[in-house]
This record gives C-alpha cells, structure tokens and sequence, in this order.
C-alpha cells in the first residue's frame, strides 16, 4: 500500500526517475511529465494501448 503516487511509481522502477520517462502498469501508461530536483511533481495517467 502506497501514500502517494511517487512512492508508487519509486518502488515500481526502482529508481528515481527522469522527467519524460514512462511505463506500463496494469494496462495503464504512466508519464512523469513534471520533476523538480529528485522530486517526482507530476504524473500523466492514460490507459494504455498495445
């Protein structure tokens, strides 16, 4: 169970990520599309296609 959407996404890539990267998760695509620092400000959500 996660508090916010960045501890999601740090304990999913492992990693602190950088601004553009994206993944899949459960049919869904996750950008993080705002950084600032090793912040993770803000994270696009859209369904994903194949």
């Amino acid at each position: 169970s996660y508090e916010t959407v960045a501890g999601f996404v740090l304990d999913t890539l492992g990693h602190i990520p950088s601004e553009g990267e994206q993944f899949k998760y459960s049919g869904l695509r996750l950008v993080i599309s705002e950084m600032r620092g090793m912040k993770i400000e803000r994270v696009r959500v859209t369904k994903g296609q194949d």
